[in-house]
């Protein structure tokens, strides 16, 4: 906000003010965002050391574009409906903060994710409000020359298409859970497993492996991810944060897996949800070749495969034996070689 004010002034703040302001609010920030590290534990040194390994991880342009458009699409429509607005100087406030809280991400930021456009909500909030006031206004001078009943036809038919177009959006928006998939998955293992004890292995520790400790505490869920980006002390460090964090809960080789009782599941899924999505959605297109391609940018944007970020995959030792697939989550049953048992 500073910034916009900087660039697009007129409120009453002289440039002296609101460098100021700009100044109290980044110190304000940093002290915050120190603090918070000082409470939960994590040393500055080791937040630093991970981020740097993060933003090894980058991704083009366009591939960034593509995330902010699933994010916020829907949203941007409203953008020549906010442009009518007859409040000239909040109208470009707000755009300006947008661009202003949104652009550097997209060029400074090696890679992407929601969470990093979150600053650039509120003045899309604004954006949204301002269009909705714009549609008012544009309503109500239709009122003059409409017969009402038309007037709640115009509304309806907006809210309704405002609905269904969200619903539709849903699935092709950045997401790595589907909690209804996910609890029929457990089912099912249970189910398989009968009275007999069983362990479900996750190869994918940041999203599928919290979301089933936290909701399932009791379930015998093991994460056997492994990020191969890590080497040297880097690695260290990483073992030893999740030694620390997940007691008992890592496996790292084939005789600990080996000590699990009973049947043992191995669960994940492919490519990040939106990108299946968009691969089952380009089946209806009637060139072959032209769905191939496409859906190979669409890959290359994110080619990240969860399946296979652990160890046990293509394991020598261990057999993966399909179970089965419910939604975007496949199922597998680990078997153990018989020379290793």
């Amino acid at each position: 906000m500073s910034g916009t004010l900087l660039l697009f002034g007129g409120y009453r703040w002289s440039f002296r003010d609101v460098l100021w302001r700009l100044v109290v609010v980044s110190i304000a920030a940093i002290t915050i965002f120190g603090s918070v590290l000082l409470v939960i534990g994590v040393p500055l040194g080791k937040f630093l050391a991970f981020m740097s390994v993060a933003s090894e991880a980058s991704e083009p342009l366009i591939a960034k574009l593509f995330h902010l458009s699933l994010t916020c699409g829907l949203l941007f429509l409203t953008l020549p409906l906010a442009l009518l607005s007859t409040h000239r100087r909040w109208k470009w406030f707000m755009v300006v903060w947008f661009i202003l809280a949104t652009v550097p991400f997209l060029v400074a930021v090696p890679r992407v994710e929601v969470r990093y456009l979150m600053p650039g909500f509120i003045p899309l909030a604004g954006v949204v409000w301002l269009a909705l006031d714009s549609f008012k206004i544009q309503m109500h001078r239709l009122s003059r020359h409409t017969p009402l009943i038309v007037r709640r036809s115009i509304s309806a038919i907006a809210i309704a298409a405002l609905i269904v177009t969200a619903a539709l959006a849903q699935p092709f928006t950045a997401h790595e859970v589907r909690i209804d998939q996910f609890e029929a998955v457990r089912q099912k293992i249970q189910s398989e497993a009968g009275d007999q004890p069983f362990s479900i292995l996750i190869p994918w520790q940041y999203t599928d492996f919290h979301y089933l400790r936290v909701t399932y505490p009791n379930l015998p869920v093991f994460s056997v991810y492994e990020d191969q980006n890590l080497t040297g002390d880097q690695f260290v460090s990483w073992q030893n944060f999740q030694e620390k964090n997940y007691p008992n809960r890592i496996l790292r080789n084939f005789n600990q897996v080996s000590t699990l009782e009973g049947i043992k599941f191995y669960i994940g899924y492919g490519y990040t949800f939106p990108i299946e999505n968009i691969e089952e959605t380009l089946k209806s297109l009637p060139q072959d070749s032209l769905r191939q391609k496409i859906l190979a940018q669409i890959q290359s944007m994110s080619p990240l495969i969860h399946l296979e970020k652990s160890w046990i995959w293509n394991h020598g030792e261990i057999n993966l034996q399909p179970m089965g697939k419910i939604g975007h989550y496949q199922i597998f049953r680990v078997e153990l070689l018989k020379t290793n048992q």
